[in-house]
């Protein structure tokens, strides 16, 4: 079985932190953006099984529209905090 990769997006470099170590307390491998724009140029060249976005970025692109845009482009799975 092929470890699960998840792609966490978020601006507060705390929250980012503890979400990264609970997620990869599951055994997957976390990846931690605070920029939407390297998140989504990761995501472009390899696919994740799951992207966790920050719903509203203090000076970013809104994490609604993130998430839509994703879920355009690819099937990845997208969950809004």
């Amino acid at each position: 079985m092929r470890t699960k990769t998840i792609l966490v997006v978020e601006d507060d470099p705390v929250i980012a932190a503890d979400l990264t170590a609970v997620l990869r307390g599951t055994g997957a491998r976390v990846l931690s953006f605070q920029h939407s724009e390297a998140a989504l140029r990761w995501l472009s060249e390899d696919l994740s099984d799951l992207v966790v976005v920050n719903f509203c970025q203090k000076d970013h692109e809104d994490g609604l529209e993130m998430a839509r845009f994703i879920r355009g482009q690819y099937l990845t799975p997208v969950l809004l905090l």
